[in-house]
């Protein structure tokens, strides 16, 4: 998978996410089309960073093997993506 792919691969997610934050809202759930809103800034931030910033962080989603991690400050790491 490459960079490209993860990123509309965020996109298309965020997209669906969309539609079901708008549905909860429009059914007085509040609160939880909030927590829907909140995934979908996240993905969309995941899906610029991939494609325009860090085309290195990709992970494939084809498999829970964890390969590429993202060196952090203090020797801690976090799966990519």
């Amino acid at each position: 998978m490459d960079h490209k792919q993860v990123a509309s691969y965020w996109y298309k997610t965020a997209a669906h996410d969309i539609k079901v934050m708008r549905s909860l809202f429009n059914n007085g759930h509040y609160s939880d089309a909030l927590f829907y809103g909140q995934l979908v800034l996240e993905k969309l931030l995941k899906a610029k960073g991939v494609y325009f910033y860090r085309p290195d962080a990709v992970t494939d989603f084809s498999t829970s093997n964890r390969t590429n991690l993202i060196p952090l400050v203090g020797g801690q790491e976090v799966a990519g993506g």
